[in-house]
Parts: structure tokens; C-alpha cells; sequence
């Protein structure tokens, strides 16, 4: 009975145990790589944040899951608004969302990434850009070519291209079957 209570407490707070020769396998294999710290467990990262604000640190964001926002937007949400907002709009939350990734990946805030200035000049190395690239993929379902995200980018120029990639996917689901290459599905009767 009082492991059912700690089972159901723990996965209140996000995190779950393991079963012994689960934890033993993983043991086994952190050992023989040398591993001087580790942790084994299940773990809700969301609940784990819940309760745990360091699991929120910056040195830790990029190896969790992402926050469940960017500019006070879900990922879906997000993706929604820069398709129905005027152009002006979008392009303005586009900056807003990608200043947020750009800090995260910075460790520091929106509001010291200049929007004109490309990202190598504020310290982004082609690693940070790479890790960039994973969160704008994340977020808008945008993928940016490797050379774009080394190329020492702005923001601007990466919502430019954000927003390009949106439209064009948006110009495709809108053109008539016959331009896509798809067929229209059919009823009809077999003939012998």
C-alpha cells in the first residue's frame, strides 16, 4: 500500500520509478562510459517544472522539452496566427517568437538580441546556429538550410525566410488538384 502512495506521488510530480532491472541496465551502461554524474528515471518534464524552477535554467532548456510557448503562443497556436494575420502582424510575431529562440540559445533575454544585427556578432557559434535551426523547426515547421543558420543570419532575414516557407506551404494546399500533381478521389464501378 504505501508504494502505491509513492508511485502515485511521484508521478504527480512528474516523475515515475523504474522497474530493478531497468535501473540495473541503464546502470550498467552509464558505468561503462565513464558517465561521472547521471540520472535514471521517468520523468514529465512540464510537471517537473512545475515544481523544480531550476529545470527551467537556460544551461538546461536546450536538453528538455521545449517551453509550451514562444511569444505567448502555443506551437500550434503560433503557427495559426502567422497564417491568418496580415502580413505587417505576422512578420512582427515571427520577430517576437525568434527573438525568444535566439535568447534561449544565447542565454540571455529577447531583449538583448538586436533584430538588424547578425546572430555571430552577439556570440552564436555554428553549433548555436544548429541548435537554432532545431527550435525554429520546432516551432514554425520551418526547416532552414545549414548554411542559412551558419551564415550568421538576423532575425529579420530568418523571419523573411520563416514566413516565406509558411506561405509557400499555404500557396500549396490552396492550388487545385490538377496543379499538385494529386488526383481527386473518385466513386465509380469496375467494368469487366
Amino acid at each position: 500500500m504505501a508504494r502505491l502512495g509513492l508511485d502515485r506521488m511521484l508521478e504527480n510530480k512528474g516523475m515515475g520509478l523504474l522497474a530493478p532491472g531497468e535501473a540495473h541496465t541503464c546502470l550498467e551502461r552509464l558505468l561503462a562510459e565513464g558517465a561521472e554524474v547521471a540520472t535514471v528515471g521517468r520523468m514529465t518534464w512540464e510537471a517537473l517544472r512545475s515544481f523544480c524552477p531550476t529545470a527551467d535554467a537556460p544551461r538546461l532548456r536546450l536538453v528538455l522539452a521545449p517551453a509550451a510557448d514562444v511569444a505567448g503562443h502555443t506551437t500550434d497556436d503560433l503557427r495559426r496566427q502567422l497564417a491568418v494575420l496580415p502580413p505587417a502582424q505576422a512578420r512582427d510575431l515571427a520577430l517576437r517568437a525568434l527573438a525568444e529562440l535566439a535568447a534561449t540559445v544565447l542565454q540571455t533575454v529577447p531583449e538583448r538580441v538586436p533584430m538588424e544585427r547578425p546572430l555571430g556578432e552577439l556570440g552564436m557559434d555554428s553549433l548555436m546556429a544548429a541548435e537554432l535551426a532545431v527550435l525554429v523547426q520546432r516551432h514554425f515547421d520551418c526547416a532552414i538550410p545549414t548554411i542559412e543558420a551558419v551564415a550568421n543570419p538576423t532575425l529579420t532575414a530568418l523571419a523573411d525566410l520563416v514566413l516565406k516557407q509558411q506561405g509557400l506551404r499555404a500557396a500549396e494546399a490552396t492550388l487545385p488538384a490538377q496543379q499538385t500533381g494529386t488526383r481527386p478521389a473518385t466513386a465509380g464501378t469496375a467494368r469487366p
